[in-house]
């Protein structure tokens, strides 16, 4: 007798929400007990399941709070995107080393459990609680000594503003690594049904199940922290990218010169060794990354 199960679910995994956000009363706005915000995280059953589980696992509490537009602006310049969400490990309360509580941060329109699970990733990283930051030392040398820490030279500022991004990495793929693990000990990695009857209406065959689980399972979680590699090498090529104005004869020569520099081995090399390290070490986790090497070969000249 076959077992029934059922191969996709109503939503994409990531639209799941986790909850929503209400006002706090008043008495509730005052409590020293509760943090403070003027709203309060109420859970759908899966979202308090989740909470239950980094209770259970961390023994802290897992406080779920609005994400402000002052963190939305701030991530948005940094990294040029609009965040999701957001841990501060490094924050007296509800960071790293607070003894009771983890705050995270969700936006306020799109609370999904996934969010809450990848946020709930970086609040368990015991990795945070030592300050994962690879300029600290740098910086207090800085202030005792007056003296800047950043190299000179081209290729060793490259390489000492690349810890940057390298660190933001590791610290990313272990929060996807926790969030994808979390969904496929649920069950909650499977495809929405509307997913599943396009293709099959389309293609006229049974949708591929296993791609898919591969797909979301080893492929998915590379892309978001991988994207901070690829936000860096962008910044470093804009540095030699000429202006394109002028005359068309000067814009023609400027393209040029910036497909040479696209293309000269010298730069395609120290690319290369700056990604490669990386790359290995995603994959060590059991990770595919041949779309993403795919990704960054096509978008800059190289051959990973």
């Amino acid at each position: 007798m076959m077992t029934e199960h059922a191969p996709y679910q109503d939503q994409f995994f990531q639209d799941i929400q986790a909850g929503g956000f209400k006002k706090r009363s008043l008495l509730d706005r005052i409590n020293p007990f509760t943090p403070f915000s003027s709203k309060k995280f109420v859970p759908t059953a899966k979202g308090q399941e989740f909470l239950d589980k980094f209770k259970k696992d961390t023994g802290k509490n897992l406080v779920v709070l609005p994400l402000s537009q002052k963190d939305i602006d701030k991530a948005n310049k940094a990294y040029g995107f609009t965040p999701s969400g957001l841990y501060r490990s490094d924050k007296g309360i509800g960071g790293s080393r607070d003894p009771f509580n983890r705050y995270v941060f969700l936006d306020e329109k799109d609370p999904s459990l996934y969010t809450l699970a990848h946020e709930g990733g970086h609040a368990q990283d015991k990795n945070l609680i030592h300050g994962n930051d690879p300029y600290r030392m740098d910086r207090r040398r800085e202030s005792r000594t007056g003296k800047s820490q950043i190299p000179k030279g081209f290729l060793n500022q490259f390489n000492y503003f690349g810890k940057g991004a390298q660190n933001t990495v590791d610290k990313e793929i272990t929060a996807e690594k926790y969030a994808t693990d979390y969904f496929k000990n649920k069950g909650l990695l499977k495809p929405a049904e509307r997913q599943v009857l396009q293709y099959e209406t389309i293609k006229g065959e049974e949708f591929p199940y296993d791609d898919y689980q591969k797909f979301v399972e080893k492929q998915k979680p590379t892309n978001y922290p991988l994207s901070f590699l690829k936000t860096y090498l962008s910044k470093t090529d804009d540095i030699f990218t000429p202006p394109m104005k002028g005359t068309p004869a000067s814009i023609r020569a400027q393209q040029k010169a910036y497909k040479s520099f696209k293309e000269d081995p010298n730069r395609q090399r120290l690319y290369q060794e700056y990604l490669n390290p990386a790359f290995e070490k995603i994959e060590d986790m059991g990770y595919d990354t041949s779309n993403e090497r795919n990704r960054f070969n096509r978008d800059f000249n190289l051959n990973l």
